[in-house]
């Protein structure tokens, strides 16, 4: 079973229906109970302007977080007219997934983190939540989840 989730009414998507959220205003999280590793989304809407790139914004982000090991992600957002990811690890060792989806008005950050065993198996509801981002209509309802 699945669930319907719209962290601002600007986007949505799909989760099981097991997984844990907590949205504070700003950034909404997911997670498995028991499970290391966390979703995270942010999303920053556009009225003018010139937006920004996919690419760029993934480029800037990396260069910030210094991560290792650094690797192109295919996360195919089939209703998103552009996205890019990558992922890399920590001084930790925590591995980090970072996903920028645009459209002309509207920029999702993602961020998949954990324990690179976490990051397996376990990890594929966060790949498909991602997948099945949509972007909703500008005058929806929102419904924080």
């Amino acid at each position: 079973m699945t669930k319907h989730v719209s962290p601002t009414g600007s986007y949505s998507l799909e989760l099981p229906s097991e997984i844990s959220d907590d949205y504070d205003g700003t950034v909404a999280s997911y997670w498995k109970e028991g499970q290391p590793l966390l979703l995270q989304m942010s999303s920053y809407s556009r009225s003018t302007g010139q937006q920004t790139s996919a690419r760029d914004r993934l480029m800037a982000r990396l260069e910030r977080e210094r991560l290792s090991n650094v690797l192109s992600e295919n996360i195919p957002i089939t209703s998103c007219p552009e996205s890019a990811a990558a992922s890399g690890y920590d001084e930790q060792g925590c591995r980090w997934t970072y996903c920028y989806a645009v459209w002309p008005d509207l920029t999702v950050f993602a961020s998949i983190s954990g324990q690179t065993p976490e990051l397996g198996e376990q990890s594929k509801w966060a790949f498909r939540a991602l997948e099945s981002m949509e972007r909703s209509a500008p005058n929806q309802a929102s419904t924080a989840v």
